[in-house]
């Protein structure tokens, strides 16, 4: 999962955790929440040292200023393959396809939590459930 993917599920979830979900369902999401908040963290924290490495400043909402164009250029650069970089991250597994009438999402946020969040469970897995 590349920072940029992080960045992209955590905001996803945020929108799926606004849905009233089943107490065990709604506990697998908050899990998923949190785990993603640390990712999203870590993310945000690597860009602001890398912003600050290339003398820029960062103000309390976010925003940063460089001295010139030229480290604007360089941050730039090395901030696009920084975020890039995949890594292997564990997430915990949520599947909400029996709550799928209950949900909506956009499709950016089913996007973003494919392979995350199970949306729709094919036929044969719900008959091999059914018939044990």
């Amino acid at each position: 999962m590349t920072p940029t993917e992080v960045v992209a599920a955590y905001r996803a979830v945020i929108e799926l955790s606004k849905a009233v979900l089943p107490y065990k369902t709604a506990r697998q999401v908050a899990a998923l929440n949190r785990a993603l908040r640390a990712e999203h963290d870590t993310v945000v924290a690597a860009e602001r040292a890398l912003a600050e490495e290339h003398g820029g400043v960062v103000s309390p909402m976010g925003s940063v200023d460089f001295p010139d164009a030229d480290s604007v250029e360089t941050f730039n650069r090395e901030h696009a393959a920084y975020m890039e970089q995949d890594a292997d991250i564990r997430l915990p597994k949520v599947d909400v396809s029996k709550y799928t009438n209950l949900l909506r999402l956009s499709p950016e946020t089913i996007c973003a939590l494919d392979g995350i969040v199970t949306f729709e469970r094919d036929a044969q897995a719900e008959e091999a459930e059914t018939n044990g």
